[in-house]
């Protein structure tokens, strides 16, 4: 089972999480809570080990962008691969839909 990493603890800088590199339902569902547990925190997202983005992760990380966004705080994908960046088009997503940050 492919899962996401621990989080790391929230600090003055918001709440971390790293993705693995194809996560599952599982992962998602992780990932899920974490988001839930931190919404008041300005959250950053690790993609390095990404290798597939699925569309429900996508559609989970443009929802919780927009919603982090509307509320005035950060949500940013960080490190994603050049793999990856070029998925997304086929997938119909622009990467600031998702707060991904150039590499």
């Amino acid at each position: 089972m492919n899962s996401l990493t621990a989080p790391s603890s929230p600090t003055s800088a918001g709440a971390s999480w790293a993705l693995s590199a194809q996560p599952d339902h599982e992962a998602l569902l992780e990932l899920q809570a974490f988001l839930d547990a931190n919404r008041n925190e300005p959250i950053c997202i690790k993609a390095d080990e990404l290798r597939r983005p699925d569309t429900l992760l996508l559609q989970l990380l443009a929802a919780a962008c927009r919603d982090w966004v509307a509320r005035g705080l950060r949500f940013r994908v960080t490190g994603a691969s050049g793999r990856v960046l070029s998925l997304l088009p086929l997938l119909g997503v622009e990467p600031h839909l998702i707060g991904l940050e150039a590499r």
